[in-house]
């Protein structure tokens, strides 16, 4: 349970959560993702939250779709993201390369690709 907590972040800094095993991090992050909701006080949140969960996933969809992740297409900001992210030369190996269904119904992806 979290009790009597007030955090500030400065913009454009990095931040880490870290404390021990059951000592409520996950339920912070929940709280400021806004998917955990208070009995007392506020969360009040300006600006945009950035969240790396553990473990990567996909959604069953084309990569594209799981690249952009619901954002408005940016051709420059697109193509700059794959070849960051190395997958480049893995779209060149996908049938349909980035329209190419992954997930349940369509291909998996490695670890590393994910």
């Amino acid at each position: 349970m979290l009790d009597d907590i007030s955090i500030t972040f400065e913009p454009g800094k990095l931040y880490i959560i870290l404390g021990s095993v059951g000592s409520s991090k996950s339920s912070l992050i929940q709280a400021l993702l806004g998917e955990l909701s208070t009995v007392h006080g506020k969360n009040e949140v300006t600006g945009s939250i950035g969240y790396v969960p553990q473990t990567a996933f996909n959604n069953n969809d084309i990569l594209r779709n799981n690249i952009t992740y619901g954002r408005q297409f940016d051709t420059e900001l697109y193509v700059d993201t794959v070849v960051k992210c190395g997958l480049y030369d893995d779209l060149e190996m996908f049938p349909s390369r980035d329209y190419t269904e992954i997930g349940e119904r369509g291909i998996n992806l490695s670890g590393g690709q994910k």
